[in-house]
């Protein structure tokens, strides 16, 4: 199945919607006073430990101080097994340290950071400071995939430097000279963070990650890929580039919009947004979900509406239910849903038709 991505930008924010047989799949927004931390890497100074709850905050010179769990420390385990050391013997006051945002400050909390820094490119992830180690996505199901792409990655991986290389999904199919690209591209960033690091003072920002739009085509962007759509020349100017840098077969897929009606309205895709993340949304059998967001997490309600009243009926209570699992996973990739997700489904009686609501669950995530 092929799909189109429609790319909207103003100086206020960037909206990007894929769209798969007539509907939006994927729906991604990013303000411009709201840009997320997570991916970029600071240098940061300890100013408190916690050690009730084996913690530490970390002044990376944001408005709020990042917050350093010690399960996120990556020399926290004691010769690899499961059990931790104590956060301060990892970590003292004042001691400056290397950090990355893993989850964006949420209304009074600040940055959640690890010190297992991770730079993702289009087929490979690298961790610089691990020992040198190759490891393959479990998604490449393909044994003869798996061996192939391992085989190679062993030939041209340097073996005798630092480092920890993960083969992403994609990479199953990629050439060696798309791997090469990329291992140059990624050491050459970790290169430049080090010696950052090692001349600036503390707060400071090492690294910034790439932009929204730069991680959908490095990310998402494949042979399915029909068209991609963009109404700002200075942002097609920007992807042209970058495409052409690291993924250029998909350079030539990306085209300028130049029409006076807006991009959205064009192609229809504003008023199915509009649809798509409403707080209520309605399922086919009369059902529909309700969407709660807040600080701490994400709550889900499945209502069977008025198809039903109290707990009757299981066979129309279990068809809502399967509705709603599918649904919910879509609402999921469409809001870019992440943290504490707690779903209500509509109580059943029946524990095989819970099992088979759970596993329908399981199968579209």
């Amino acid at each position: 199945m092929s799909e189109n991505f429609f790319i909207n930008y103003s100086a206020q924010e960037t909206r990007v919607a894929v769209v798969e047989q007539g509907k939006v799949s994927k729906f991604y927004i990013e303000r411009a006073l709201s840009k997320g931390l997570t991916g970029n890497i600071f240098l940061g100074k300890v100013i408190r430990i916690l050690p009730d709850i084996q913690s530490a905050f970390i002044d990376i010179g944001e408005e709020k101080a990042g917050f350093l769990n010690i399960i996120d420390i990556k020399e926290s385990k004691i010769n690899g097994s499961n059990h931790l050391l104590s956060i301060e013997k990892l970590v003292t006051v004042n001691q400056e340290i290397i950090v990355q945002v893993i989850k964006d400050p949420i209304g009074k909390k600040g940055a959640r950071l690890s010190t297992q820094i991770s730079l993702a490119g289009r087929y490979l992830v690298f961790l610089p400071q691990n020992l040198y180690f190759i490891s393959i996505s479990q998604k490449i199901e393909n044994n003869i995939k798996r061996e192939r792409i391992l085989l190679m990655l062993k030939n041209i991986l340097p073996k005798n430097k630092y480092g920890g290389f993960i083969a992403r999904t994609i990479s199953e199919d990629a050439s060696k000279n798309e791997i090469l690209r990329d291992l140059s591209y990624l050491t050459n960033i970790w290169n430049n963070i080090y010696k950052r690091s090692k001349t600036s003072n503390s707060p400071n920002q090492l690294h910034s990650d790439i932009s929204l739009l730069q991680k959908i085509l490095r990310d998402l962007a494949f042979e399915k890929t029909n068209k991609i759509y963009v109404d700002s020349e200075k942002v097609f100017l920007n992807l042209k580039n970058f495409a052409q840098k690291f993924i250029p077969n998909i350079s030539e897929k990306i085209n300028l919009y130049v029409d006076d009606k807006p991009l959205f309205d064009f192609y229809n895709i504003e008023d199915k947004i509009c649809q798509i993340l409403a707080k209520k949304v309605n399922l086919k059998s009369g059902g529909n979900i309700i969407i709660e967001e807040t600080e701490s997490m994400i709550t889900i309600d499945v209502n069977t509406g008025s198809l039903v009243s109290g707990n009757s009926h299981e066979d129309i209570i279990l068809k809502t239910n399967l509705e709603a699992a599918e649904e919910i996973t879509r609402q999921v990739r469409l809001r870019n849903l992440g943290g504490i997700i707690i779903i209500d489904f509509v109580d059943m009686e029946d524990i095989n038709n819970q099992i088979s609501v759970l596993n329908e669950l399981k199968k579209k995530f």
